[in-house]
């Protein structure tokens, strides 16, 4: 994809005029060459425009690029969602972040497809992009038609960048959670820990990708370790719109009694959650438990992959906590950095015009959350559950 680079700098002209010349010198181009370069005109390879750009940084020189905003397009969040609404506000906070260090306006739309065709829902969302005219779009991996709204935006000359949690794209640059080694490192570490009889709690495994690559990287630690993969250990959490009060429809602790009926006799001591709204509505005693958490869940050692504060979410979505947090293991998905990578590439992918898909993985780190902190899952000093 071609882009024209639009640049102006801040300096006077005749320092402009030299520092073009010096630039040509020290690269061995012509001082037209760079001229055009920093004027988005001609045919130049990324690698020389990064050069040009690099140089003229190296002059103190700071190139100030007129461009069009940057949309970030995410899925219409529910009122009641603070777990998604929390990681958007981070992951958006990073692209703002790395965006506004080169003077580039960076702003944030919800679309929702519920009650439109998809035809409609395409076309009402390609009028959106129109209206703002956007330099480059950041799109969220989870939203409803994403690649062909990927591809739409993409067919109208606009970078384009997929982010969020893991899905196979192959035409597009994305910027994504690393959910295999993720998952691995997770059940490692229980393994490391001494635990033999490991189960997982699963998260819609047919409409999740990234499901497939954790609950694939699950059996692959087990493997490698020479535990067999024992089916009992494995139940998949029945989706709820219900709050965290309702006791009866809480996924995490309903996926946990089917998993330990299913054991039996040699029920698991670790268990491994794929996700962390299923991790909500187990870990959290309520009103409803009286303050405590129930045996077979104080019994078992958990991990969950993702998060953020996960009490924050739950006191918003049900305001009923009564009792100091337990200590989480999880892994940790820093979405504020995620979005500084995504907007570190959406620079470069306007300034030099780079036309390369790429594909950016980031593992999440284990974590321990203590108190209102996050510790490494690492060193004798570490607080546990």
């Amino acid at each position: 994809m071609k882009m024209e680079l639009n640049i102006k700098l801040i300096i006077n002209q005749k320092g402009f005029n030299m520092s073009q010349k010096k630039i040509a010198e020290h690269l061995g181009i012509s001082t037209a060459a760079v001229s055009n370069i920093l004027r988005g005109k001609g045919r130049f390879s990324d690698k020389t425009k990064g050069l040009v750009l690099d140089k003229l940084r190296e002059f103190g020189l700071r190139p100030k690029f007129v461009s069009r905003p940057v949309i970030c397009l995410h899925d219409r969040v529910l009122p009641d969602d603070a777990h998604t609404a929390l990681h958007i506000f981070n992951y958006f906070n990073g692209i703002r972040v790395a965006l506004s260090r080169e003077d580039m306006e960076t702003r944030i739309d919800f679309i929702h497809c519920k009650s439109d065709s998809p035809d409609r829902f395409m076309e009402r969302t390609a009028r959106m992009i129109d209206s703002h005219n956007p330099s480059g779009v950041i799109l969220d991996s989870n939203i409803q038609c994403c690649e062909d709204i990927a591809r739409m935006i993409s067919g109208k000359k606009i970078n384009t960048i997929i982010f969020g949690h893991e899905r196979d794209f192959q035409e597009f640059s994305t910027v994504m959670t690393d959910s295999f080694n993720g998952a691995l490192d997770a059940v490692k570490y229980l393994i490391d820990k001494g635990h033999t009889r490991i189960g997982t709690i699963r998260w819609n495994s047919s409409g999740t990708p990234n499901s497939i690559k954790k609950f694939s990287a699950y059996k692959c630690a087990l493997a490698e370790r020479n535990i067999p993969f024992n089916p009992d250990y494995v139940v998949e959490a029945v989706s709820s719109n219900s709050k965290l009060d309702d006791v009866s429809k809480r996924p995490g602790r309903d996926a946990l009694a089917r998993l330990l009926k299913q054991a039996g006799k040699n029920p698991p001591t670790a268990i491994f959650i794929e996700n962390s709204f299923v991790s909500h509505s187990l870990l959290y005693p309520l009103k409803a438990d009286h303050g405590k958490l129930p045996r077979d869940v104080m019994d078992t050692e958990f991990i969950h992959f993702e998060d953020t504060n996960l009490s924050a979410a739950a006191q918003i979505m049900s305001g009923r906590l009564n009792y100091d947090e337990p200590s989480l293991q999880c892994c940790h998905v820093d979405w504020e950095k995620m979005g500084r990578i995504a907007g570190d590439l959406m620079i470069r992918m306007i300034k030099v015009g780079d036309s390369s898909i790429h594909s950016i993985r980031i593992k999440p780190e284990l974590k321990c959350f203590h108190s209102g902190k996050m510790y490494p899952l690492a060193g004798p000093d570490l607080p546990y559950r």
